[in-house]
This record gives C-alpha cells, structure tokens and sequence, in this order.
C-alpha cells in the first residue's frame, strides 16, 4: 500500500487524522455506522487528496498525481473507519481506550456487512 510514496509515515498520519476528525467524527458529531455504510469512500478519498494541496503538500509528501494511488486510500478508508467508528463510540460511552486506531483489533469487515 502507498508504494513509491516520498513519505508514506506522514501520508498515513495525515490520512489517518482525516478519517477520524473529518469523516467519522466532523466536529463534535459522531456520525452513525449507517450513515458511514452509505459514504461513497472514493469521493472521501478526492476529498483527501484536495485537503492536502495546500501549502504543496501532496507534491512534497507524496510526488506523483493522486490517480496511482486513490485505490489505496479508499482501502486505508474502508479499514480505517470501522476502528476510528469504535474508538469515538466507546471513548463516548467513558471507556477509554489508549491504543490507536490502527492498532485496534476489530472485524472491519462486519462493520460494513451488517446494521447497528
């Protein structure tokens, strides 16, 4: 994933921080786990890519036009949210929880197979 990327370690630091605090988690709003089922991931990921324009970003992180690698977000998207989703939601029910996301063991794949 991310291959030939320039800085992969910030490009999934950045993107990481994106799915929690702008997808799952906008503001002081949780989104629900239906409505983050119906999210169309590829239009997150452009939305992704046009967040980090600023500045040159893109150019300096990751080198290359974001078409060779949208793939990939949208992959880091699927995984990434049903582990931010369950972080934010038990972190609101007071269990606090020290690990990261992406160190959470979780069945990603029935967050998006199944309703809440």
């Amino acid at each position: 994933m991310f291959e030939g990327v320039h800085n992969p370690h910030k490009l999934v630091t950045r993107l990481g921080q994106h799915v929690s605090h702008k997808i799952v988690k906008p503001g002081r709003t949780l989104r629900s786990r239906e409505e983050l089922q119906r999210l169309d991931l590829e239009a997150e990921a452009w939305a992704f890519v046009e967040a980090c324009k600023d500045y040159g970003w893109w150019d300096k992180v990751v080198g290359f036009p974001p078409d060779y690698i949208i793939g990939d977000i949208v992959e880091f998207m699927r995984d990434r949210i049903p582990k931010a989703y369950y972080k934010w939601t038990e972190s609101m029910n007071k269990n606090h929880i020290d690990s990261p996301p992406s160190q959470l063991d979780i069945d990603v794949e029935s967050f998006w197979n199944t309703t809440a």
